[in-house]
């Protein structure tokens, strides 16, 4: 019977882990880049609408203090009713490990032609993403 429960309660940590994951996940999906930002009130009913499982006020608030640990996440006022988080516009995005020197130079070829058929607003849009190849394959600072 310990045994039964001892598995029991090993399966329930990690189902436990793997929807924070997830929940977590989802939540760095719908942080915008500044200038936009999202509030933790938003994010509840988004994620309620994805069908996560939400938790509580405070475990939002938890887990975008572990994402902005890792990811350039950033809040505009530590006031719970007036907070809005968003994603730094300057800094690099995640890079895809995946990505080979051809996807890279493909994406920086993209950059170049774009630049003159884009409009502004798109562009600065992809330019973390720019950034990320360049700084990755390149070795230099924007």
């Amino acid at each position: 019977m310990a045994l039964l429960l001892k598995h029991k309660t090993q399966a329930k940590v990690i189902t436990d882990m793997a929807d924070s994951i997830l929940r977590q996940w989802k939540i760095l999906q719908l942080i915008p880049r500044a200038p936009r930002s999202i509030k933790i009130a938003e994010i509840m009913t988004k994620l309620a609408e994805d069908h996560v499982d939400v938790p509580t006020y405070r475990t939002i608030q938890r887990d975008l203090d572990v994402l902005a640990s890792v990811f350039s996440l950033l809040s505009n006022d530590k006031r719970e009713s007036a907070c809005h988080w968003f994603m730094d516009a300057e800094k690099s995005v995640m890079e895809i490990p995946s990505m080979e020197s051809s996807t890279a130079l493909a994406f920086y070829l993209a950059e170049q032609r774009l630049q003159s058929q884009l409009p502004p607003s798109a562009l600065q849009h992809l330019k973390a993403h720019f950034n990320t190849v360049v700084v990755k394959f390149f070795k230099t600072q924007r």
